[in-house]
């Protein structure tokens, strides 16, 4: 539920524009430093196994787990991974053209307050630990699930029986009106007649 929350709060500050991320802006590869081609085509860039390298030295400990490639001739390459902290990545922003890391996102980066942020997702999901903690998540994910819907059975059992209950009284005192009125001309008739 804490993490849940803190959702909830990132939501709205979101919403509002509110940052709490010490992030720098990293600017786009300068036009100059894009090389151009001949035919048009795109140009030549640093290979993906070098640019990992160069983050591993960038970022001593990284073990890359994803690469994010260029969107246009002006973005830039960018090597993510864990270190020794296993609930947050760390990043090396780097130039596709030439190898220069444009920037770098460590761990000693973060204000205490980014680390406990970046810390809630993986601790939410258990996305950390391998296969036994997703296992772990899983089993205790399903017994909440589970708890869930034995709850709204025993809801739909109590309100079926507190509306079939209801209805059995309002139909009961329904046919002791019938018969009360129905008893109740024949009554007056009689003392009547029986005046005469």
């Amino acid at each position: 539920s804490i993490t849940g929350t803190w959702f909830l709060i990132e939501a709205l500050l979101s919403d509002n524009q509110i940052s709490i991320s010490s992030a720098p802006v990293i600017p786009v590869v300068a036009r100059e430093s894009v090389p151009l081609s001949a035919d048009g085509l795109a140009p030549p860039q640093l290979n993906l196994d070098r640019a990992i390298e160069i983050a591993q030295q960038r970022i001593p400990g990284l073990e890359a787990s994803f690469v994010s490639l260029p969107g246009n001739a002006y973005s830039h390459l960018e090597i993510g991974g864990r270190g020794w902290y296993p609930l947050m990545f760390q990043t090396a922003t780097i130039n596709p053209y030439n190898g220069d890391v444009a920037a770098s996102r460590l761990l000693s980066d973060r204000t205490t307050l980014e680390f406990v942020t970046e810390s809630m997702r993986p601790l939410h999901t258990g996305d950390f630990g391998g296969i036994w903690i997703k296992l772990i998540w899983f089993f205790f994910g399903l017994v909440l699930s589970m708890m869930v819907l034995s709850g709204l059975l025993i809801w739909t059992k109590r309100t079926a029986l507190a509306t079939a209950n209801a209805l059995k009284r309002s139909q009961k005192s329904s046919r002791e009106t019938r018969i009360a009125q129905a008893l109740q001309p024949s009554v007056h008739r009689e003392s009547s007649e029986g005046s005469l």
